[in-house]
């Protein structure tokens, strides 16, 4: 019998040995894992149907009626309301509960549910709605729960858990190998007692292993680089099983949930586990005296499952410059999601019901995405486009011109986040799309700020800007702490998080901030009516980069990483 279903973690928290934060580890390396694809390359925006004109002039004819920008978007505003967002938040919310897992993640019914319930909603607003399919692995912690004990010269049971920052006890690693072993741990080159930062490198380079024995069992520590360098080294060297354990600095103690996906090469052969420090201090000081003899094991099964996006797409507008308007459907496995991703998905799925409502065809092609499997590494939305550059490699005429992505919209202690990177080359036309947001909330008199530098690559935008296609999109924060500088802007409380409940089990319908949910959507609202009808050829060409730097960087500088820690 199956004691839970245990989804594949957040790829940006557990490859990276690091912040428990989307895509940043404690090293200087930022890079994150992408699929491979022999459809995927960045192409040039030359390439794009929908060019950007850089020289010549164009006009824009604007709506007289308009209160701001050149189409009138107040009635779609209006239109999208906080009740009829509630509602389907409600109806996530119920779906959650239903299930044995409480939560909405991909390879639960949770997520089945909720993709029936967004597509049915949209098909009954008239939109053209599609399932786009497709497969990924799928982790299973089977009874009976994992066990790790200490044979000799003591026996010792430790405690399991399943609870992130749990001050002592285990848990597993997903995607390590099945099976009970018993070993001799050998320590490899560990920093105990741990330094006042983050300075381990135990495990990251291969010479950690030159005296290593084979067929011991590895104890390494949290540090400097990821852990699937740690994990490959170890089992290169010959280790049947491995214990990773927290660092030791203040926040870095506890049990911590991370994963090796199933790209770590001998991943699956071995049972892997992660201790809170206290345990790994515990090995390394009964090691000093005498060999100790431990046992590790791990009941698992992966399967190949298949998932899917949600595609609802408008029957009028030209095919020649196709809006993309999306937002992640999958939640964390911990909980129901309900700010996130719940949040996002309900405020497009409402903003395309009213906007079928309005009779009005638009002058481009909208098509609303909900993306499965965003906390499993931006799966569905690097399927998405790989399927779109199929489509275009056998002939297909449509053409993607701009990506909007809205997620968490409505945290508790809020701030309201540009999706706009002041940092990178951003693919033409991206700062038109920023300028949309930012001249909204400057039209209403409220602030607003920059995600920080490298955030938007974290989120379901990267595999659209792999391709030179711009976008932009607003966020209301996540797990990092509000700043004093940006109470003063938004209100709340300095020093808590945006979203305490954020990746959690209270992540639930009464974890979101209604106000902000309405705000959020109004915008949104916005900027969707707005691209779907104005020729975007001229739109997007209307505000070159460099106006952001004499304009707006001074004014409205990211102070923190929006989505977890602190960047510089």
């Amino acid at each position: 019998m199956r004691l839970f279903l245990f989804l594949e973690f957040s790829l940006f928290t557990c490859l990276e040995n690091g912040f428990r934060v989307n895509g940043l580890s404690d090293g200087s390396e930022h890079s994150i894992y992408k699929q491979k694809s022999p459809y995927r390359g960045r192409v040039s925006t030359q390439d794009r149907k929908t060019k950007i004109r850089r020289k010549k002039k164009c006009t824009i004819k604007g709506d007289a009626r308009s209160d701001l920008g050149p189409v009138d978007t107040r009635k779609l505003r209006e239109a999208v309301t906080l009740n009829a967002m509630m509602n389907h938040l409600q109806a996530l919310q119920t779906i959650a509960d239903s299930t044995i897992e409480v939560n909405r993640a991909i390879g639960t019914e949770g997520y089945d549910k909720s993709r029936d319930y967004v597509a049915a909603k949209a098909r009954a607003a008239g939109y053209k709605v599609s399932l786009q399919e497709f497969d990924t692995n799928f982790f299973f912690l089977l009874n009976p729960p994992p066990t790790f004990s200490m044979v000799s010269p003591n026996s010792k049971e430790f405690t399991y858990t399943g609870i992130e920052d749990e001050e002592t006890g285990f848990t597993f690693v997903p995607f390590c190998g099945n099976g009970t072993v018993t070993g001799k741990i050998q320590a490899v080159d560990l920093v105990v007692p741990a330094t006042a930062v983050p300075s381990s490198t135990s495990g990251c380079e291969d010479s950690d292993f030159t005296s290593f024995v084979p067929g011991n069992i590895a104890l390494i520590q949290r540090g400097t680089c990821k852990y699937a360098i740690k994990v490959e080294n170890a089992i290169k060297a010959g280790a049947i099983a491995i214990i990773l354990f927290n660092e030791g600095q203040v926040g870095r103690t506890g049990v911590l949930l991370a994963t090796l996906f199933d790209f770590v090469e001998g991943g699956d052969e071995i049972p892997v586990i992660f201790t809170s420090y206290d345990i790994g201090v515990e090995l390394v000081e009964a090691l000093k005296s005498q060999d100790v003899t431990v046992r590790v094991s791990v009941n698992a099964l992966k399967e190949n499952i298949i998932t899917a996006n949600v595609i609802a797409e408008t029957k009028g507008g030209s095919k020649d410059s196709i809006v993309v308007v999306s937002a992640h459907l999958d939640s964390f496995y911990n909980g129901p999601g309900i700010n996130t991703n719940g949040s996002g998905s309900s405020a497009i799925l409402e903003i395309a019901i009213q906007m079928a409502k309005s009779k009005k065809v638009p002058k481009n092609r909208v098509q609303f995405v909900w993306f499965a499997a965003k906390e499993d590494g931006l799966l569905g939305s690097f399927n998405f486009i790989d399927e779109y550059l199929l489509d275009k490699e056998m002939g297909g005429d449509e053409t993607i011109a701009l990506s909007l992505n809205f997620a968490t919209l409505a945290s508790p202690n809020a701030g309201r986040f540009v999706s706009y990177d002041t940092e990178i080359e951003n693919p033409a036309g991206s700062r038109s799309l920023a300028k949309l947001f930012e001249d909204y909330y400057d039209s209403k008199g409220l602030e607003w700020e920059y995600e920080a530098p490298g955030l938007r690559l974290r989120t379901d935008y990267l595999p659209f800007y792999e391709q030179d296609i711009p976008g932009a999109g607003i966020f209301s924060g996540s797990e990092a702490l509000k700043t004093v500088e940006q109470v003063a802007k938004y209100g709340g409380l300095a020093g808590g998080a945006f979203d305490e409940c954020y990746h959690e089990s209270c992540d639930d319908i009464e974890n979101i901030n209604n106000e902000f949910l309405k705000e959020s959507a109004e915008a949104a609202a916005h900027a969707v009516m707005t691209v779907a009808n104005v020729d975007l050829e001229c739109f997007l060409a209307e505000n070159e980069e460099p106006t952001l730097f004499v304009s707006q960087v001074a004014k409205n500088t990211a102070v923190q990483h929006s989505r977890g820690e602190v960047l510089n």
